[in-house]
């Protein structure tokens, strides 16, 4: 072989792993913004949670201390 086809070879074996390591980066990332969604998704319904929570809460109260000026 000449330098020129060793060259060639040696450059193309490096495009080919260069193309793998891009395939499986991407494969990674995929991985990881599914990852976030999913934790996205439990924080949201944890703060909905905490709202309806928090609400339910303060009606509450509201409701004690209308009952305590209504005299009951």
């Amino acid at each position: 072989m000449t330098l020129k086809d060793l060259l060639a070879a040696g450059t193309g074996r490096l495009a080919d792993r260069i193309t793998s390591v891009g395939d499986e980066a991407g494969d990674r990332a995929d991985d990881v913004a599914w990852r976030l969604a999913k934790l996205s998704d439990q924080a949201a319904g944890r703060l909905g949670d905490y709202a309806a929570d928090a609400s339910r809460r303060v009606a509450n109260r509201l409701v004690r201390l209308g009952e305590r000026v209504a005299g009951r």
